[in-house]
Formats: C-alpha cells, structure tokens, sequence
C-alpha cells in the first residue's frame, strides 16, 4: 500500500484534477466541518491562527489530490510543512486529540467529495470503493502520525523550557527577591501576571509521598488535580518543591477584597486532604506582591503549617493569619519560657 494508489482511470482523473484546480470551497467546507465537530477549532477567534490553520488545510487538500494523481504517496519535502504547522498548534493551544480530530474530520470531507462528484457512476463508486478507499487509511494515517510526532516532540521541547523558566523564576524569589526585572521578564515569559496579588500554599504530602516526589515524577499530575479542585489554570500557576513540600502561588482575582480572597481560597482547599492526594495539611502565607513578596508569603505558608499543626492537628487549613501572633512571640528575642507570669497568676 505504501506505493501508492496507482494510476486512476480517465474519468476519475478527471474529477480529481478539476477538485485540485479549484480547492477554496473544499477548504470552507473542511473548515466548517472542523469549526463544528472540534470546540477548541470553534473557540479560536484569532486572525492569524485561523488564517494558519486555513492555510494548513489548503496544504493538506492538495498533498490529498496531489498523492492520487502522481500515484505516490507524499515525499517526505511535502511533509515539511505538515511538520511546521503540528509544531505551531502547541503553541497555538490547540491540543493534539483535536489536532488529530481535526485530520479525521478533513478526511471524510474529501471523501465525500469524491462520492459526490462520482455521482451515480457505477464504475468510478467501485474504483473509488476497492483502489481508492484502502490508500486513503494509509495516506491519512500517515499525516496524523506525522504531525502527531511533531505536535508531541514540541510538546516535550515546550515543557522543558517552562520547567527552566520556572526553576529560573523560582531561584529569583529565593535567592534574589530584589531582582525586579528578572522576576516580571519570567514571569512573562510564563504567562504570569507579576503585579498581580499571589497567595503562597503550601501542601504537606504523607511520606512516602513527600519522599519520592519530584519534578519529574508525580508532581505535575498532583498540580493537576490541585489546580482543577481550587479552580486555577495550570499554565500560570507557579510551583516548586520548598523543604520537603510542595510550594504554589495562588493569583487573587482582580478587585476581590484580600479577606474575601483568603476565605475562598481557603474553603476550596479545605478538601484537599481529603480528595485521596496523600496531602496531609495546607498552609496558606498572606497575599503579597514581587519577588520578595512571593518569598514572605511563602515562608508564612511554610510557618503556617509548623505552628499550626503543633496548636491543633487535626486542622486540615492552616492560615498564616491565624498564627501570625504566634509567630511573632516565638521570635521575640525578649522572650523565654518564664518570663512572664499567666493571668491568673498575677
């Protein structure tokens, strides 16, 4: 089968080349059919993404009626292209179950194209039917694991430069909070509003969970699942491991009171520990701006869960707020067990 259709008969040629000089309606038609079976093809209002995405189907057709004419399937310089737009729709946001939706749906409308300009030719339904229709599984297989590849190889390359980005940002909130252009070009780059309020969590894991837990294993899918239970979007959330636990800073809304946003967000999280995620406890910092300000939340969030689960363990949210006096008692350098009497002792 991978040589090809072989050469098609005159009156078949015929429909073929007269389809391949006036592809446009075929390529709207290919469009609306895509725009109605697939949500994330309705959902692009982009220009310039549509216009790519047209052109991608414009290049397809062609390739499609180019392959039955010269009875060869596509040369790997015709696929090229193919390669170009897979790795454009990652950055697109198209994922790859749509983009390769998007292949079938365009294969059933050149099918249908061809039956359609068949008519009621007995002889061109059964060309079409024992010649045509067994290359066209292969020669559509063949486009969806090409670009399949490549949608899934930038995919890899795109996740990798994010998890630099983020380890790059995260070293700046720690080790250079001051570093104020450094922190909002990061940020950025993450698709991240840097002058927007963040709340620091930070979630205790159940050892062994704590234990093996690392970039690499676990933690994206365990950000995954917190992020649709507190209703965020993964893309721009950061999050990093921090002393045995798992750091992330929540956005507040915009224009939301900051003690309305603690109380949200803390009702949300109260059913993390139990939503089977091996997360023991959470502690919430307070809502802070910049570099430094993401570190001190962090570090409260941190503070949270020591000194809350010390002052009640069974707390399933720990606010920063609630300990804060706590904790600056604790610091007080004036004072030491002892040094002042209770109450009721005076």
């Amino acid at each position: 089968m991978e040589a090809g259709v072989g050469t098609l008969s005159s009156p078949l040629r015929a429909i073929v080349e007269r389809q391949l000089g006036n592809i446009e309606p075929i390529v709207k038609r290919a469009m609306l059919a895509m725009r109605e079976a697939i949500p994330e093809y309705e959902l692009i209002d982009d220009a310039a993404i549509q216009l790519d995405v047209q052109q991608s189907v414009a290049h397809n057709v062609r390739m499609w009626f180019n392959a039955l004419l010269s009875g060869h399937p596509p040369t790997a310089k015709d696929l090229e292209p193919l390669i170009s737009f897979g790795r454009r729709r990652v950055h697109q946001g198209v994922t790859l179950q749509s983009l390769l939706q998007a292949f079938r749906t365009g294969s059933r409308v050149l099918w249908d194209v061809l039956l359609e300009q068949a008519d009621k030719d007995d002889d061109i339904h059964r060309e079409l039917l024992f010649k045509v229709s067994p290359y066209i599984l292969f020669h559509f297989d063949l486009m969806g694991r090409t670009i399949g590849q490549a949608h899934a190889e930038e995919q890899q390359k795109q996740a990798r430069w994010r998890d630099r980005l983020q380890h790059e940002l995260c070293g700046v909130i720690f080790s250079h909070p001051d570093d104020t252009e450094s922190f909002r070009e990061h940020a950025l780059a993450l698709g991240i509003d840097a002058n927007a309020s963040h709340l620091a969590i930070a979630l205790r894991l159940a050892a062994p969970s704590g234990e093996r837990i690392t970039p690499e294993a676990g933690l994206d899918k365990l950000m995954a699942s917190v992020c649709r239970m507190l209703s965020l979007e993964r893309d721009k959330v950061l999050c990093t491991l921090r002393n045995g636990h798992v750091l992330l800073w929540v956005p507040l809304i915009a224009g939301e009171p900051t003690n309305d946003a603690e109380r949200r967000i803390a009702a949300q999280a109260e059913s993390l520990p139990t939503a089977g995620l091996e997360i023991i406890a959470v502690g919430m910092g307070l809502p802070d701006t910049g570099a430094r300000g993401w570190r001190r939340s962090s570090e409260q969030s941190l503070r949270a869960l020591d000194i809350g689960l010390r002052i009640d363990p069974t707390r399933p949210v720990l606010r920063y707020l609630e300990v804060a006096l706590d904790d600056a008692l604790g610091n007080a350098d004036n004072l030491s067990p002892g040094s002042y009497a209770m109450p009721d002792q005076v």
